[in-house]
């Protein structure tokens, strides 16, 4: 006997058509469902699992830049050229906070459109609509590269590996991709929900564009498709006013050379305030009038080892040096004078601001009054850290700028007697500097960018480039 196979559909009283009809909708319904746009997710769902992460902060007080918005880096030189509108040159600053080179431009009527092309070593200029090429060997001189039609771009970035040039429109949000010769692509991004974009910039590392909404906090990254691939939350980097960005190599030589930075203006110039009282409230809280450029990574947190001590400390008593006279409203070095039984505070960047006094060393007794001042610009115009030998009554001073990093000093006296060189010591940003007088005395010198402690030993003719130099990394330290 032959048994009758029954489809399931037929047990309702479905015929073999219906029943093929079903499948055939339900593989089309599938179909359609991957190719539609996965749900971008809002501006309010932040990524908090990874945000972009404030490493440091490079002051431009020194930079000869008023209201800087553009930045273009070039990381064969370790320099980021910043820009301002209508200005015909490049105002440079180096990775570590020193003045570089200004390099002759076509001057800009928007400044915030411009990016470095690393493999042409050309830089890219976005001006009235015309795309247009300056050789830095030639400055003065820049070639049209090929006119785009633009509502408001607020950002231009380059991917080095093919030329393509991104500028970030943020009418009808989309991102035009702008190639050498050939067709413009549009790409649309509206679907970010995005209530402000500024700046634009391509991470070779992951292929990715990354766009900035300062109003909401937010970076969203993207591919070079415009597809949406994460957004990052930049609540705890506390920029006040983000202007253009870039990716270069992160600045900390000890990192892989593989790790990219995320550098942003974060503009602080004044505005409705007249300069001289937006200095004054700078001055007061120790900060840059102009800015400065936040340098961000990508890189996870390090989880610090939860078997690791903690020491809980009680505040005694906290002391306003701002409102010492003279004052010191940026203090960066403290030791214990143990011959004095008082401190000794540095001040690094006092001599810059109008409050100047002729005073960047003070000598404070222990209830915070202060008791003395010296001057010590004639050998170093910005003391970060400071330490004290008890042994011999010399004095320890970390400079950040110029080619020395430790200045000995004959106790208040301001007579250098030795010194050591950043070369012989390996450090790119000598901050805090501690002394240990056990044997013959050892000094600790802080890198902050490079996030290492310097061991230096003597030598036969004391502290200076003929000392030992050990060193060792605190990054896993989580400071």
């Amino acid at each position: 006997m032959t048994k009758r196979v029954q489809f399931v559909g037929e047990r309702f009283g479905w015929s073999r058509f219906r029943v093929a009809q079903l499948v055939v909708l339900l593989v089309t319904a599938a179909v359609v469902a991957t190719l539609l746009p996965t749900p971008v997710a809002s501006a309010d769902n932040h990524d908090t699992t990874n945000p972009l992460r404030l490493k440091r902060t490079i002051e431009i007080n020194d930079i000869a830049v008023t209201n800087p918005t553009g930045i273009a880096i070039n990381p064969a030189t370790n320099t980021i050229y910043l820009t301002e509108t209508n200005q015909t040159t490049l105002t440079g600053v180096t990775f570590y906070e020193e003045p570089a080179d200004t390099i002759a431009v076509p001057a800009l009527t928007d400044s915030l459109n411009v990016t470095y092309d690393d493999t042409t070593q050309k830089l890219i200029t976005l001006d009235n609509g015309n795309l247009k090429e300056t050789d830095l060997n030639q400055p003065g001189q820049s070639s049209q590269r090929r006119p785009v039609n633009t509502h408001t771009p607020r950002g231009i970035t380059t991917n080095p590996a093919n030329g393509d040039v991104f500028i970030l429109d943020a009418n009808a949000p989309k991102i035009l991709r702008v190639p050498t010769t050939g067709k413009i692509d549009v790409l649309p991004i509206g679907n970010l929900q995005a209530t402000d974009l500024l700046g634009i910039a391509y991470n070779p590392t992951d292929n990715l564009l990354y766009i900035a909404s300062p109003t909401d906090n937010t970076i969203w990254a993207l591919t070079t498709e415009g597809d949406l691939i994460t957004q990052h939350d930049l609540t705890t980097t506390e920029l006040t006013n983000p202007q253009a960005m870039a990716f270069a190599p992160s600045a900390d030589p000890t990192d892989d050379p593989t790790i990219q930075s995320l550098y942003i203006i974060d503009n602080r110039a004044p505005t409705s305030t007249s300069a001289t009282t937006s200095e004054a409230t700078a001055s007061a809280a120790g900060e840059s009038s102009k800015g400065t450029i936040a340098e961000l990574t990508l890189e996870p947190a390090v989880q610090l080892n939860a078997a690791v001590g903690s020491i809980t400390a009680t505040l005694v008593r906290a002391t306003a040096t701002s409102q010492w006279n003279p004052p010191s409203p940026d203090p960066a070095g403290l030791a214990f004078n143990s011959a004095g039984s008082d401190l000794l505070v540095s001040d690094s960047e006092v001599n810059e601001m109008s409050i100047w006094a002729g005073a960047n060393l003070f000598r404070s007794n222990l209830s915070g009054g202060l008791t003395n001042t010296y001057n010590t610009t004639s050998y170093s115009d910005e003391p970060t850290g400071i330490a004290y030998n008890p042994l011999n009554g010399h004095i320890f001073i970390s400079d950040d700028t110029g080619s020395t990093a430790i200045y000995e000093v004959d106790g208040f006296s301001g007579n250098v007697v030795n010194s050591i060189s950043e070369n012989h010591i390996g450090t790119v940003d000598a901050e805090g500097v501690a002394f240990d007088p056990a044997g013959n005395g050892t000094l600790f010198l802080v890198d902050g960018v490079s996030e290492e402690i310097f061991v230096i030993q003597p030598g036969p003719n004391g502290f200076d480039n003929g000392s030992s130099i050990n060193q060792f990394d605190v990054t896993n330290l989580g400071v």
